[in-house]
């Protein structure tokens, strides 16, 4: 679970390794292990069904990959649990069984897999759907990285100032547990 959650090379920096206790709140760990460490914390507790609220808005996004294959994806460890799967991100779209698209405000636009959803020949679905997977198959050079520490991007494309914040959407998937009939 610590390799699926990519904390491997995190555990090995650390004085104590595994041992290691993490301060209150976190306060000794980045963003990005945080949110590692609470998706391992998840996995541990081999429960039916999780809820998983943006779990990869922190990491890089090949760091973010390999989570969603090892971890959360239909091929994961966790591919015969049930997992609701929050997140701006769309690249994960096309491996998610049901998607749910809402706007601001838990307006639900739609709902389907990706490609009916794509058939709904819909402008503004079509907009919130619309894959990068640019974004994830590339690490960020210098100057990607740069302007991502300025904020100068996000997964939806150029920086919101002002009121465009207030209409962004959220993507909500909903990858369900695989039931054989027999």
């Amino acid at each position: 679970i610590i390799d699926r959650c990519c904390l491997l090379s995190d555990i090995d920096i650390l004085e104590g390794g595994d041992s290691t206790e993490i301060g209150e709140r976190g306060i000794n760990l980045s963003g990005g292990q945080k949110q590692r460490v609470s998706i391992a914390r998840a996995v541990y507790s081999e429960a039916d069904v999780y809820l998983f609220d943006d779990p990869l808005s922190a990491v890089d996004a090949h760091v973010g990959r390999r989570i969603f294959n090892k971890v959360l994806g239909p091929d994961g460890y966790l591919k015969n649990r049930t997992r609701l799967f929050v997140t701006h991100s769309t690249q994960y779209l096309q491996d998610c069984d049901q998607i749910i698209v809402m706007e601001t405000g838990g307006i639900i636009l739609a709902t389907g897999t990706l490609d009916e959803l794509k058939a709904m020949n819909n402008e503004r679905i079509e907009e919130i759907i619309s894959v990068k997977v640019k974004e994830e198959e590339e690490e960020p050079q210098a100057g990607e990285m740069h302007n991502q520490i300025r904020g100068g991007g996000n997964h939806f494309g150029p920086p919101m100032h002002g009121n465009d914040k207030r209409e962004k959407w959220k993507a909500v998937q909903l990858t369900k547990k695989k039931c054989s009939s027999v």
